[in-house]
């Protein structure tokens, strides 16, 4: 008989998606159709089931990606979801399409939040080359979102 290999470790990175909703329709995303769509159901991720799963790898994680189909800034609740982690030493990142106007004291929370890492994706330098894929958006909201992040 061959003998399987046995895991004696807790994985020690992880990806929690807060939510499966996005501001965009990405021509390459899957949840750029419809909100209706009854194969994908759209929601977010509830605290208590946040906080569940926090307290259960909380002692093996070192690293926590909070982000996967959705857009993370969307969810209300993502400052706290990234201060729970950070105040059990778990290093958190975001990736955000970051084309919501964001106000300052929302930049504020973020940047204070003990986020490790907040990626930002831009698709292109000029509105042209930006929407061939964040099709209808504003590439300007999301350089006036950089823009705001320094004053903090």
């Amino acid at each position: 008989s061959i003998n399987a290999p046995v895991v004696r470790s807790h994985p020690s990175i992880y990806y929690i998606d807060p939510g499966n909703r996005s501001n965009l329709r990405c021509a390459l995303c899957p949840t750029r159709y419809s909100e209706n769509d009854i194969d994908m159901p759209r929601g977010f991720m509830s605290d208590k089931l946040y906080l569940s799963i926090l307290d259960k790898i909380k002692d093996y994680s070192i690293e926590l990606h909070l982000y996967n189909w959705g857009e993370p800034l969307l969810h209300p609740w993502i400052t706290e979801f990234i201060s729970q982690a950070s105040s059990r030493n778990i290093y958190t990142n975001i990736s955000t399409n970051f084309a919501l106007p964001q106000s300052e004291e929302s930049l504020y929370n973020l940047i204070t939040s003990g986020l490790g890492l907040l990626h930002v994706d831009v698709d292109g330098i000029t509105q042209d080359f930006y929407e061939k894929y964040r099709i209808g958006w504003k590439l300007e909201i999301v350089l006036t979102n950089f823009k705001n992040c320094h004053l903090h």
